[in-house]
Formats: structure tokens, sequence, C-alpha cells
């Protein structure tokens, strides 16, 4: 099957997608789009990401580079993309991700194309975008949602759309739980310095940890826009000997990540928004401790009665510092936890089990297509 990938190639989730296609023993082909006008904490010209770059490129039949900005920008897109296709003639499109990709894919004329829906994509937006977005949804084959809570939000967005709901997942071999010491505590937060993911409520909470606790350590791995704001915040409103305590990486490599996480005792993301974060699901599958915001992304995996994790109010440091300090003490609840976690990603969100779901689907829509097109050649046959 020949696929072509219409997606941002300075994501790493969307980069695992595409690998996962390829090594499926399908002809990848892919087309990658960035806004230039666009805040974001990753892009591929960070070093980090070369590796990771790399290797899809080596199992990539042809990259298309398409950079945009703006509206002007979006509708050259569509004219590039319409061009690579009819260069291509490729069995099916996917865009990994909706919005201005899956809008260019419904105007290209192409079909089938399939949608996988992230977060933002859906969640946020105004009159209209949501109705372009409605639209270009409703044309596709098939829509993947990230999510049971990110598909019920797509259904609601566009109901005639044929949505299901599919974890993006996570390299349940790459990350995976490592040699955890007794001290310190390893305190880890990966999301990356936009406002969105709110990682200055952490710096703000760990003004409000007790003086007795055992020895930690905090580390933020991420860079992004706000890292530097972050940094002063940090050194502004922190003692020094706390100060020293926290460091900030700006940016990593998904091999630095996946060490990082598997020896992390407890793993902070307080988002304000998402769909089901990749991070997330990377910090369980090494059996990290999630205290997480409380949003409807995370309640699909932390459930307080199961004791797998600790849920916060968005803005409230305090809470989150006591959250902290409950997970910092208690070693039992944060074994029992990671066990319990990691169970649940290799049964829910392994990358590589629902990659293949979506190969399967993608060859499913792709019989279905040339099914539906022979009938239509049929019935316009001249009658003898």
């Amino acid at each position: 099957m020949k696929v072509v990938c219409l997606m941002s190639m300075a994501s790493p989730q969307s980069r695992d997608i595409a690998l996962q296609i390829a090594e499926s023993g399908n002809e990848l082909h892919v087309v990658d789009a960035w806004n230039l006008g666009s805040q974001n904490y990753v892009s591929v010209g960070d070093a980090y990401q070369l590796g990771g770059l790399r290797v899809l490129e080596g199992v990539t039949k042809s990259l298309h580079r398409v950079p945009y900005r703006g509206i002007r920008g979006g509708f050259s897109l569509l004219r590039r993309l319409g061009r690579i296709l009819r260069h291509i003639n490729p069995d099916v499109l996917l865009t990994i991700h909706g919005g201005t990709f899956a809008l260019a894919a419904y105007a290209s004329g192409f079909r089938p194309y399939v949608v996988y829906v992230g977060g933002s994509d859906v969640l946020f937006g105004g009159f209209g975008k949501r109705s372009l977005s409605r639209m270009a949804l409703t044309g596709a084959e098939m829509v993947f949602a990230n999510g049971r809570h990110l598909a019920q939000k797509t259904e609601e967005l566009a109901p005639r759309a044929r949505v299901t709901a599919l974890y993006m997942g996570t390299d349940t071999v790459k990350f995976r739980p490592g040699e955890r010491v007794a001290a310190p505590i390893s305190i880890v937060c990966t999301r990356g310095f936009l406002p969105i993911y709110n990682n200055e409520l952490l710096i703000r909470a760990l003004k409000h940890l007790p003086e007795d606790l055992p020895a930690y350590e905090v580390t933020f791995a991420a860079a992004g826009p706000e890292l530097e704001k972050a940094r002063a915040l940090a050194d502004e409103i922190l003692p020094a000997a706390q100060r020293e305590r926290v460091k900030f990486l700006g940016g990593a490599s998904r091999e630095t990540l996946a060490e990082l996480l598997s020896k992390a005792h407890i793993y902070v993301s307080v988002s304000l928004s998402d769909g089901t974060s990749l991070s997330l699901m990377e910090a369980m599958a090494c059996g990290a401790f999630p205290v997480l915001s409380d949003i409807p992304a995370n309640r699909e995996w932390v459930e307080p009665t199961e004791k797998n994790g600790l849920l916060v109010s968005c803005d409230d440091e305090a809470g989150l510092a006591e959250a902290l300090a409950k997970a910092m003490q208690d070693e039992a609840l944060r074994a029992a936890a990671g066990t319990k976690n990691r169970q649940l990603i290799l049964e829910r969100a392994d990358l590589r089990a629902n990659m293949q779901k979506v190969v399967q689907e993608l060859v499913g829509c792709v019989k279905e297509h040339r099914k539906l097109a022979g009938a239509l050649r049929s019935s316009r046959l001249p009658l003898e």
C-alpha cells in the first residue's frame, strides 16, 4: 500500500506513527508541513531531534517539505499538496492532526483520506475554524481520535464523521522502567514551555513544599518560548538551596527522555488542556508516578480511587505542593501505581499494537474506496 502522510516531522509522535506505517511494509511518502507563524517548543532544526528525523528519512520513499504562513500560506499548502498527490498517486492520504492539514486534504480533491486528530485541532477554535473542520472531518473516510474524550468532542464537532477512538500510544520497548535509586526523589516534567502547559505552576508549587521531605531534585526537560521566563521565575522565588535542586535541560532527545523517565519517581503535568499526552504515556510506560492537572483527558488514565496517580486543579499551587509531598513520602504508593500504569499502557496505548490497527483500517478504507469506484464506473458503462 502506498501511503502519503501529511504531518509535521518536528512532532515525535507524528514520526512514531509514520515510522510504524513504513515498518509494516507500506511505501511511505511524507509531506512535512509546518506553520512558520505558530509557536511551538520543538522544530526540525533542534539538534536533539536529528537522530529521530534521520531514522524516519531512512524509511521514507519521498519527502516533500512545505513550510507555510497564515491564510495565504494555507492556500499554498493546498496547491502544493494537490500537485504532490497527483505525482505520487498514493492509495491513501493520512493527515496526522486535523485543522489545516485535514482541510488541505479535503480541498485537494484526493480520496480516500483519513485524519488522526490529536487535541487542539478539535478542542480549540472559533466558529469559522470549527465549521471548516466539520466539513473536512465529515469528508474523511475515517477519523481516528487520540482518546475517548477527544473522540466525544470530535463527534460533537462533526456528528456525521466516522470517528474511532484509538490512542496514538508510545513505544513501550524504548520507554520502560529502569533502576530507581532510593534518593534523591526524582521529579520530572517533560512538557514544553508554552502557556498551555502551565509549567510555571510547578515552579510556584515548589516554594510550598515542607522542609522535612526526603531529598529531591526537579528536572524540566523541554524547550520552548517560555523557557527563559520560567528560569527567571525559579531564580526569583526559590531559595538558593532549593533552586539548586531544579534543572532546565532546554530540550532532550527521545533517548534522553526515556532514560530520564525510566529513573524518575514522579512525573508532573499540569497542562490546561490536552488530547492524550504523549509525555504522560511515556511516563506511565516507565512506571513514574503521575501528578496531573484535573482535566478530562487525564481522567481517562488516573483514577484517584485506584491510587494510580493524583489529580490537582490547574491553578492550585498549594494543592500541587501537597500532592507532590504525598507522592514523595509514600514509596509503596508509587511502586504499586507504577506496576498498574505500565500495564495500562501495554493494554491500551502500545504504539506498535495500535498502529497495526491503523494500518488495517487504512487497508480497509482503500478496498472500500476501490470497490465504490468500480461500482460507479460499472454504472456508467453504455448499454449494448
